[in-house]
């Protein structure tokens, strides 16, 4: 029996040492803000984190 791959939140933001407050998943710009945000999502849930966001690596 093969265990899933294990999944990685690439910002959590804290409101205290053990809160986590919101998820942030960071794209490069070959995946859309739309896939990121899915990630996020699950994320979120997985932890039970009320806030979810996702962004892309566009230069300004």
């Amino acid at each position: 029996m093969k265990r899933g791959t294990r999944k990685f939140a690439d910002y959590v933001l804290y409101y205290q040492s053990n809160m986590p407050l919101a998820i942030v998943e960071a794209k490069d710009n070959k995946h859309s803000v739309g896939h990121g945000m899915q990630q996020a999502i699950e994320y979120a849930d997985m932890i039970d984190v009320p806030l979810s966001s996702a962004r892309t690596a566009m230069l300004f």
